[in-house]
């Protein structure tokens, strides 16, 4: 987020008490001198540097962002430490999920004009049987089939 002034890795040790709480101190001032209606409430005291980070990481995850992009953003190693640190901050998709799964499941199956009317075609082009549970399989290629 921030780099020394001259550049590079910004000492934690100097820069919090030299720049860090001033800045809070200094907003909250400016907050306070603001008219009461649609005031913020003030920066806390106890604010630290590191919860930056992690408001810019749930900022991210609540626009979209994927896994990987907040990896990359934060500098985590994997993506399985951003998902440790932020998972729950994902939303969950799996009732989407599984209706986009019925969806081209149905469309799948949803016969073509080639087959027969007791056979229907799956995904991967072979003409099947007509029960769709018995999964993806060449018509005839079962000797115990009738």
């Amino acid at each position: 987020m921030f780099t020394a002034p001259r550049g590079g890795p910004l000492r934690e040790s100097k820069f919090v008490p030299d720049r860090f709480k001033p800045a809070i101190a200094a907003a909250n001032q400016a907050i306070a001198q603001l008219d009461h209606d649609g005031r913020p409430d003030p920066l806390p005291e106890e604010l630290r540097l590191y919860d930056l980070r992690h408001t810019a990481a749930s900022l991210m995850i609540r626009q979209g962002a994927s896994v990987k992009a907040v990896q990359r953003q934060l500098g985590h190693a994997t993506a399985s430490i951003t998902l440790d640190t932020y998972g729950h901050l994902f939303p969950d998709e799996l009732d989407a999920l599984a209706g986009r799964l019925e969806d081209a499941r149905a469309d799948a199956w949803r016969p073509s004009h080639g087959p027969s009317a007791d056979q229907q075609s799956c995904p991967c082009g072979n003409v099947q049987v007509s029960d769709p549970t018995r999964g993806c399989r060449r018509r005839g290629s079962n000797p115990h089939d009738p």
